[in-house]
Order: structure tokens, then C-alpha cells, then sequence
């Protein structure tokens, strides 16, 4: 069985050509990709005007306070802030497809999660690990790659991903209770690690 500690050498493997990808796989990949799209696309994306479990490590409380509160004053997001999510999600859907190709047991997709009344979801489970998938700037990549998130976390995800932990203490999916990771992706030059 694989565990989470060869997940990113096993990734690698599969993108030289060496290693599980299969029609299925690419099928899937290619189905997750078309719901993200219909999803974001199909009608004008609104602001979230509740707290969830991805904004509650926002560092500036005040911040936050208005995107509750005044969500219907805000700026509308422009088309590229808006292509560059959807960016986002196809990589995060080709890492999770590369993920099962290797071999890893990844579960649990955008499952709902609550704490405390705060709803969210989830990225996936991978080995038993809660993981949150990060497709980012070779600068942020850094951040990940070298471990300096946590003296550096301007967009509060190490928040994010506790309660995501937090959230799964009763899941059977996950079975490190203690520990989260990120997967991130470097979007510029397709590097990849994992930060636990």
C-alpha cells in the first residue's frame, strides 16, 4: 500500500509516462473538468456573503467582517481573477487524477465539512491525510517547498487546512487525526511537492 510520503515521487512517475495512467483515469479527469467549468461558468459568479471554512483564516478581521456583511458592495471579480480560479480547479482535479494514477488512495473530494456551524469543503483525503490542493506562483511555491508557510501566511491557509482537520477527527476516511498537507503545484513551472 502507498503512503503519503512517496506521493509526490509517485506523481513524477506517472508524468514521465511510467506509471498507471489509464483511459479511465483520463476520463474522469476530463468529467471533473467539465462539471468545474458548467459550475463556474453557466451563470455570473457571486460573492460569498457567509463565513466558511476557506475565509476564516483571513488575517484582517476586517476584511472578512465585510465580506459577510456587504458582500452586495463589493467590486464584481473581473474575467482574469475569474479564469484564474477556474485555472485553479483543473489543476487541482489533473493533481488529484495523477494522484489515483500512482497508485494513492485519494477519497473524500469536496465532501461537505461543519465546525462549529461553519460549513466548507474539503479538497480530498489522500493515504488518510486531509490534503488541500494549491495551485500557486513560483513565489508562494516557495513557501510550501521550503516549509516558511507558517512564518509567512498572508492568506491564512494553514487556518484553512486545521479545520479541514479538525472537521475530519470523526471521519473514517481520515485516519492521521493530527496532521494536514498541501499539495502544492507550481503553475508556472510544474513543480510539485508536499508540504505536511
Amino acid at each position: 500500500m502507498k503512503t503519503i510520503d512517496t506521493l509526490v515521487a509517485d506523481m513524477h512517475e506517472v508524468i514521465k509516462g511510467e506509471g498507471g495512467w489509464s483511459g479511465v483515469v483520463g476520463s474522469t479527469l476530463g468529467s471533473n473538468i467539465s462539471q468545474a467549468a458548467n459550475q463556474r461558468f453557466s451563470k455570473p459568479q457571486e460573492p460569498r456573503a457567509y463565513l466558511s471554512l476557506s475565509s476564516i483564516g483571513t488575517p484582517c478581521k476586517r476584511k472578512l467582517w465585510y465580506k459577510v456583511n456587504k458582500s452586495d458592495s463589493s467590486i464584481p471579480l473581473n474575467a482574469s481573477t475569474l479564469f484564474k480560479f477556474f485555472y485553479g480547479d483543473m489543476i487541482e482535479e489533473l493533481a488529484l487524477a495523477i494522484a489515483i494514477a500512482a497508485g494513492h488512495d485519494v477519497k473524500g473530494q469536496q465532501d461537505r465539512l461543519d465546525v462549529h456551524g461553519i460549513k466548507g469543503h474539503r479538497d480530498c483525503v489522500i493515504n488518510g491525510m486531509t490534503v488541500d490542493v494549491k495551485s500557486c506562483s513560483s513565489f508562494a511555491f516557495k513557501k510550501f517547498k521550503d516549509g516558511t508557510l507558517r512564518d509567512d501566511d498572508a492568506f491564512g491557509y494553514i487556518s484553512q487546512l486545521s479545520s479541514y482537520v479538525y472537521a475530519g477527527k470523526d471521519d473514517p476516511l481520515v485516519t492521521n487525526k493530527t496532521q494536514g498537507a498541501f499539495l502544492a503545484i507550481d503553475k508556472q513551472n510544474g513543480h510539485i511537492c508536499l508540504d505536511v
